[in-house]
């Protein structure tokens, strides 16, 4: 196949020659060797065609024996043409298999040859046994018109004709080699060897039948069982004037097996055979006649397609599985590494992303894929491994190249960049100001919370655009000790009508202590119980996904979260994992956010189990509670940012689908958790969070109403007094 290629050795990317100017592998040479084969056999039986229309429409048919005609029924010709065109389908179906193992990577050889081979001799196969049964069929409704009954001398199995015996021969050599091929897969080889017996036993039922027969056909032979002339095929032919060599085989026939004899009787004289039945139908005759012609074109036109579909497809890198190496010596800082495949490889050049998060000393390489990317992103049928080497450069390994060779390469990528970026400028122009099914202009409160160095002012500056407000630390010391808000519009874009107004607060966890983090919290807290507007729409967690362990820090940080707002903060609280570069694969970052989603999930409940003691009953309300947060992954970086272009917010159209914005940032998720936020506020019985609630709900009950009765009842009491008896009530 014709890969994508993408290089990094000086060659200008954004040539791309033509096919048939590039330098071929020898899977492509054998992909292009088979479709010329197969365009050529095409042709020929094209022609053939052509020749044979023109043969038959030049001189007048002899006339037509006197005798009933067949009653014409339209079904009868559109089933016989349906069941033949389904089994083709079907027999093409296998073909495309074929194709699939191509397009996952592996190289063409006698596997696909064999594929190809058993297609085409099943396609002649299912052609000549529908063919067969079809002119059977019409040969006996003519008999029965005429109170004949035909005896057939030469019906036998699919081995009985010269076509069926090379076709199974074919299928029995091409299965071998799949057999081989396919040993270790066993569901590709019970899905070939199922499908190719399920057709061959309908051929076989096919040339032992006299075709597709109503209801009443039959009830017309059981009459005439017994009482009318019984006659061979070769008689009744006889007496039709259809006599053997009669009339030369015409140039298509050439081009096929032999039938039995009586069968290549029928098919020398079909269209005598139609005048005979439908003698008043001339254009029966030649709608029938073009019909035939066409079935017989499908032996070639059915590879032709197949081979056709595997050079329009062109292989994506989808995943690669590295086997039988190790990483160099990487440094943990770095994030950018260039992975070149070796020289004696004869394939491509392909640029990996790593993050530090994997980097490390003689650690194993992580495990990739390579294949075509599927057109359902749920299946991981294609896929291949590898045993290759690698060269890994470091960024500063590939400035140290000849500047000279690659000046070119990027003088053409900036001026493709910016081409790029103009147009994305004039799509955000000419929309509408409206705010994009983000509902109403109020503003949307986030408050930020996290460790130091997670990249809360970061994300600042990407909700916002503020960069003099939003400034990151670049140090273990939070640079921010008190509540830093910053008012805005969401990504600096005065298209969308809502507002937002994002509260930075201090990290935690950095070289200060325990006291001090408690400390800025307490300050935290009573700052924004002092501000104007107490209310809080999402309180957004930063996490480094890089480091993920359920450290004292960060259990003291859930305490203090859930004294401050109650269980009412997992309705409202939003996990942003950073330094989770999203993969091209949109399936496999579903994937990957499914399993942060529940890692975390179970890690907040065995937190809520130890600080609360719950019951059961109260545990599963609680669980109820903490599956409704929402996490997000990204990758924010300064050097990202920085690649965004000039007058473009981080929410026009089109610019999430671009590099590095798609991946690694992942800045849909960063659009998604504005209009997530934005979206609830919508619902109705919504409640924003309350900072100056001293005291929240701490667990799942919630008292709507309550009341209480006092029952007043008397008491008699007895005494004596001065000897007197007396009673009192009390």
């Amino acid at each position: 196949m014709v890969r994508t290629q993408i290089w990094i050795n000086g060659a200008d990317p954004f040539e791309h020659p033509l096919p048939w100017e590039q330098e071929l592998s020898s899977s492509d040479k054998i992909i292009y060797a088979l479709l010329a084969a197969s365009f050529l056999i095409l042709l020929l039986r094209v022609i053939s065609a052509g020749v044979d229309v023109v043969r038959f429409t030049e001189p007048a048919a002899p006339a037509i024996s006197e005798g009933p005609s067949v009653p014409f029924e339209p079904l009868f010709f559109g089933f016989a043409a349906l069941g033949v065109l389904i089994k083709v389908a079907s027999n093409f179906s296998l073909g495309l298999l074929a194709a699939k193992w191509v397009l996952a990577g592996e190289q063409v050889g006698l596997p696909l040859l064999a594929c190809f081979c058993m297609v085409a001799a099943n396609t002649e196969l299912l052609v000549s046994a529908g063919l067969v049964s079809h002119l059977r069929a019409i040969l006996v409704k003519l008999a029965i018109q005429r109170q004949v009954k035909i005896k057939f001398t030469c019906i036998s199995h699919l081995l009985g004709s010269q076509v069926g015996k090379f076709c199974v021969i074919v299928s029995a050599a091409s299965t071998v080699v799949l057999v081989v091929h396919l040993s270790d897969h066993p569901l590709k080889l019970t899905t070939w060897l199922g499908s190719t017996l399920g057709l061959l036993l309908w051929v076989n039922a096919s040339f032992k039948s006299i075709g597709l027969m109503s209801l009443e056909v039959w009830e017309e032979i059981k009459p005439i069982k017994s009482s009318s002339e019984e006659k061979s095929v070769v008689e009744f032919a006889e007496s039709l004037s259809l006599q053997s060599g009669q009339q030369a085989r015409s140039w298509s026939d050439m081009w096929r097996f032999k039938l039995s004899n009586e069968d290549e009787l029928l098919l020398q004289h079909r269209l005598r055979l139609m005048q005979h039945a439908y003698p008043e139908r001339w254009w029966l005759w030649r709608i029938h006649g073009f019909m035939l012609v066409s079935f017989g074109l499908l032996n070639a036109c059915v590879p032709t397609a197949i081979i056709c579909y595997c050079l329009s497809q062109v292989p994506k890198l989808q995943h690669m599985e590295i086997v039988g190496g190790t990483m160099p010596d990487l440094q943990p800082g770095q994030s950018d590494y260039y992975i070149q495949l070796h020289r004696t490889w004869k394939e491509d050049v392909m640029l990996i992303m790593l993050w530090s998060a994997v980097s490390g000393t003689e650690e194993q390489f992580p495990a990739y894929e390579i294949g075509r990317l599927p057109t359902d992103p749920e299946d991981s049928s294609s896929s291949s491994t590898y045993t290759i080497t690698l060269t890994v450069y470091t960024l500063l390994d590939r400035q140290e190249f000849d500047p000279a060779q690659s000046g070119g390469a990027l003088k053409r990528l900036k001026e493709i960049t910016q081409q790029r970026d103009d147009l994305l400028l004039k799509a955000y122009n000419e929309q509408d100001s409206v705010d994009r099914n983000l509902g109403s202009t109020s503003k949307v409160t986030f408050l930020a919370v996290g460790m130091t160095g997670t990249g809360k002012s970061e994300l600042c500056r990407w909700m916002t655009g503020k960069e003099d407000l939003c400034i990151p630390s670049s140090s273990t010391k939070s640079h921010t000790s008190e509540v830093i808000a910053v008012d805005g519009m969401p990504f600096r874009d005065p298209k969308l009508l809502s507002n937002i107004e994002w509260l930075d607060t201090p990290g935690r966890g950095d070289t200060r202590g325990y006291s001090k983090d408690s400390e800025l919290w307490n300050q935290t807290v009573y700052q924004l119980r002092n501000r104007g507007s107490r209310n809080i729409n999402a309180i957004v967690w930063v996490l480094n996904a890089a480091w993920q362990r359920g450290t004292a820090e960060r259990k003291l940080m859930l305490r203090e979260l859930r004294r401050t707002f109650g269980m009412e903060l997992y309705r409202h609280l939003c996990v942003v994992l950073n330094f989770l570069p999203h993969p091209a694969n949109k399936s496999l970052q579903e994937e990957e956010m499914s399993f942060q989603k529940r890692k975390f999930t179970d890690w907040i409940l065995e937190t809520e189990a130890d600080m609360f003691n719950w019951s059961t009953h109260l545990f599963e309300e609680v669980q109820k509670q903490v599956s409704s947060l929402h996490i997000y992954g990204m990758s924010i970086h300064p050097k990202y940012y920085g690649q965004k272009p000039k007058d473009l917010p981080l929410s026009a159209p089109h610019l999430s689908s671009f590099p590095p914005f798609s991946h690694p940032v992942g800045l849909a998720s960063l659009i998604s958790l504005f209009k997530d936020t934005r979206g609830e506020m919508g619902k109705q019985g919504y409640k924003a969070l309350d900072p100056g609630n001293l005291h929240p709900r701490i667990g799942p009950g919630l008292v709507l109403s309550g009341s209480y009765t006092r029952t007043c009842k008397d008491r008699i009491a007895h005494v004596t007094i001065a000897g007197e008896d007396w009673l009192y009530f009390k």
